[in-house]
């Protein structure tokens, strides 16, 4: 019943994102709950968090509404690019769910804020398929990618992605990766000319040292969790399998797009084991593909029984570990 109300397109199922967003944050709104995730800040974030103090009631509402913001973009790449066959919300209820299962996540930590430019960039990689000036939209990918660095570093390392996008989508060409790595280091030109002015460029160097090198500890998982992500991992092969056997179905440009998709999935994971600094927080980025990965296997489930089913198993696991964590 939950499942068909959501797969449907009538615009009212929009105002159903804030919705699931409040009720998946609700535990630590009411009981303000101290987020216990450990992170290097950078120069953006530190200004931000001059206004908004860590762990109050305002931070938690700005994260909400970031995961609410990038849903709405998610919702915006599916119905431009066609990821799915159906125009549907639901792969941002998914990202919404994802980006809220884990409960010492819920905090307005830098990648909530840095993610939304990187969807950006990632949204402006994917257009220069269709636009004639494509110089511009390889100098703002990097543009936009290396300002969300400005808030979460390890963002920098995604700058791959944007060069996977520009080979499957069109081909290599050494001047358009150029261009995107000019856009990137331009932010970092700026920041580093306002520390030198400032006479604060040991500061800076201090700031990046610590974000470069700092060892993020990997989590460990109670129970509750590990039954709800091994669900989770079991919706993932299921929608991979069910996405093989029908990607040739889908046109031409709708399977490069999953191709990069699927490199984007790669490089989330590859830098989550490979580079110290990057932990549980990483559960952002994956949002974006996994969320389209699965709204379009559930998007398409014929049997309305096992949809609703594996749907509201999901629900009802996502409930008990917020009750008991």
């Amino acid at each position: 019943m939950i499942l068909s109300v959501l797969k449907k397109q009538h615009p009212y199922i929009i105002f159903f994102i804030p919705l699931i967003t409040f009720i998946a944050w609700g535990k630590t709104i009411f009981f303000h709950t101290q987020s216990s995730i450990i992170f290097k800040t950078m120069p953006l974030f530190d200004f931000v968090i001059k206004f908004i103090p860590e762990n109050s009631y305002l931070s938690f509402i700005i994260a909400i509404i970031l995961i609410i913001i990038e849903s709405y973009i998610i919702i915006r790449l599916n119905f431009q690019y066609m990821f799915l066959s159906v125009r549907t919300y639901l792969p941002a209820v998914f990202f919404v769910i994802i980006c809220s299962i884990y409960l010492p996540l819920q905090t307005l930590h830098p990648i909530l804020i840095g993610n939304l430019f990187f969807i950006l960039a990632f949204d402006k990689a994917l257009t220069s398929n269709k636009q004639c000036n494509i110089f511009s939209s390889y100098f703002i990918s990097g543009f936009l990618l290396s300002i969300g660095s400005l808030f979460y570093f390890n963002l920098i390392f995604f700058l791959p992605i944007i060069w996977i996008s520009k080979i499957i989508l069109r081909g290599f060409n050494l001047r358009e990766w150029l261009v995107s790595i000019i856009g990137l280091i331009t932010p970092y030109f700026f920041l580093f000319f306002y520390y030198f002015y400032f006479d604060k460029i040991d500061l800076l160097i201090q700031i990046l040292s610590e974000n470069i090198f700092f060892k993020n500890s990997i989590p460990t998982f109670n129970i509750s969790y590990l039954i709800l992500f091994s669900f989770f991992c079991i919706l993932i092969i299921i929608s991979s399998f069910y996405l093989l056997s029908t990607v040739n179905t889908k046109k031409i440009i709708t399977r490069k797009y999953f191709k990069i998709l699927f490199w984007l999935f790669v490089l989330s994971s590859t830098l989550f084991i490979l580079v110290p600094s990057v932990s549980i927080e990483s559960i952002i980025i994956l949002a974006i593909p996994l969320s389209l990965l699965i709204a379009n296997y559930f998007a398409s489930i014929r049997s309305k029984w096992w949809g609703e089913s594996l749907f509201t198993i999901l629900i009802l696991l996502i409930t008990y570990v917020i009750i008991v964590n």
